[in-house]
């Protein structure tokens, strides 16, 4: 839900024109169509968008790297690794809200702790997002914690997981659930 405020300008036309007119114009949109659909248009963000979620923290971080999902993920995906400690639990035992709050206060954390941080800010930009808790394979063999963001576009889950780009340096940005070259994830919990 909510809606963003954009100023749109300069339109690219697809073919070469003798004539492009200089327009401008301001409206308010539903967050779903703005990031939805592609546009002809150069298009910012003029306000941040509105949102039935509360979250200063990631809202202060999307101020700083820019309202975009992928920015979004990005941040959340260079958070310094803190492993499994007394302080940074691998489990339910934490809110999604502590475990972002953990990770935008301090730069460090698990992978509870990215997923969560990226789970709210898309949430604040209008994704229908979840912060997952599961497992996955571990190379000494069986399964071990692991936590990731879904996020349902149109019908379709994607897995957002900062911590796999993070740990294998390749995409773990909207990859899909058995996935050729990703993890084998396995969902347990829908934490949010």
């Amino acid at each position: 839900g909510g809606t963003v405020k954009v100023s749109a300008s300069e339109f690219k036309p697809a073919s070469q024109l003798k004539f492009v007119p200089a327009v401008i114009l301001q409206a308010t949109i539903s967050k779903k169509d703005f990031y939805a659909n592609d546009t002809a248009w150069d298009v910012k963000i003029t306000e941040a968008p509105t949102s039935k979620y509360n979250y200063p923290l990631a809202q202060a971080r999307l101020d700083t790297v820019g309202w975009d999902l992928k920015a979004a993920f990005n941040s959340a995906a260079s958070t310094t690794y803190y492993g499994q400690t007394a302080d940074m639990p691998q489990d339910t035992s934490k809110s999604l809200e502590w475990y972002a709050e953990f990770g935008f206060k301090n730069g460090k954390g698990n992978c509870y702790v990215m997923a969560a941080m990226f789970c709210e800010m898309a949430r604040l930009l209008g994704y229908d997002a979840h912060l997952i808790s599961g497992r996955v394979p571990l190379m000494a063999g069986g399964y071990g914690p692991h936590s990731w963001t879904e996020v349902n576009i149109d019908g379709t889950v994607y897995v957002c997981d900062p911590d796999f780009a993070q740990e294998t340096q390749r995409n773990g940005y909207m990859i899909t659930y058995g996935q050729s070259g990703t993890w084998q994830y396995v969902k347990d919990v829908v934490m949010d």
